[in-house]
């Protein structure tokens, strides 16, 4: 009996945990709108006004990066910024079982998740005495997930495409998998700094909010393939871009957290 596998077990994995953070993230900015309202409260009424220009720099998952922003107004300001981070992996392995074979058997996989961002936002104070701030942006969105998924060593084992079963003796260089969002994603967040000392210029700062990235674009390609001449075949590859895409559509939504390090002048 072959072993199939379906290039859309990687895309399942991946959004399974994006939909776990994503609700964690949310619970998150609830509560820190709540904090955040509070710490306004708290503020005292001879507090020194805020310095309008601030830079820093974050980590969190949106990747490494830097921004700078300008308080132009007692409840306003704007913000930039950009965000990267790489990661590639030759070894990564998805443990999968035939109802014929034992024992289960490891298909490997090279993965690579690129996290390339730049944030564009309008920031709002509630209080002049206060850095907290609802921020409402737009992320330029270059982040990108991609994989090839490698030649099974099992006799007869094969890749599903629209249920389809295509033996992978047919694949010189396996399946590549491509996953990327839309250019331009909304934002809102909120976010504030906490201060080391009276001077107000070094602090910490923090960010929590949720970005729509919409549905991903899919591209399935198989280079050097025996079948790239069947239409049928490329007719089932199409499908099964347009079954991931639509199993996609659930998770629409990126979590943003950040935490960092600025200096107001």
């Amino acid at each position: 009996m072959a072993l199939a596998l379906s290039p859309c077990v990687l895309e399942r994995t991946l959004n399974t945990t994006m939909q776990k953070t994503t609700m964690k993230t949310i619970g998150l900015l609830v509560c820190g709108l709540v904090l955040g309202f509070a710490h306004n409260a708290a503020a005292s009424a001879d507090e020194p006004n805020y310095r309008p220009f601030t830079i820093g720099v974050d980590a969190g998952t949106t990747g490494l990066g830097g921004s700078a922003s300008w308080r132009f107004s007692d409840n306003f300001g704007i913000r930039g910024g950009v965000n990267y981070l790489s990661y590639d992996t030759d070894e990564f392995t998805y443990t999968t079982r035939d109802p014929g074979l034992s024992p289960a058997v490891d298909q490997k996989f090279k993965a690579s998740v690129r996290l390339l961002s730049e944030p564009v936002a309008l920031d709002y104070y509630p209080s002049a005495k206060s850095p907290f701030r609802i921020s409402l942006g737009v992320l330029i969105n270059q982040n990108e997930f991609t994989a090839n998924v490698q030649n099974s060593e099992v006799s007869g084992s094969a890749f599903v495409f629209n249920g389809v079963d295509y033996l992978q003796s047919g694949f010189t260089n396996g399946v590549d998998l491509e996953i990327k969002q839309q250019t331009l994603s909304p934002y809102l967040s909120i976010g504030t700094s906490f201060y080391f000392g009276e001077s107000k210029r070094w602090a910490l700062s923090g960010e929590l909010g949720v970005a729509y990235t919409g549905s991903p674009k899919v591209t399935l390609s198989t280079p050097n393939s025996a079948f790239n001449s069947d239409p049928l075949f490329l007719d089932n590859v199409a499908a099964e871009e347009a079954q991931i895409e639509k199993e996609a559509e659930d998770y629409q939504f990126y979590p943003i957290v950040k935490i960092g390090v600025s200096y107001s002048f």
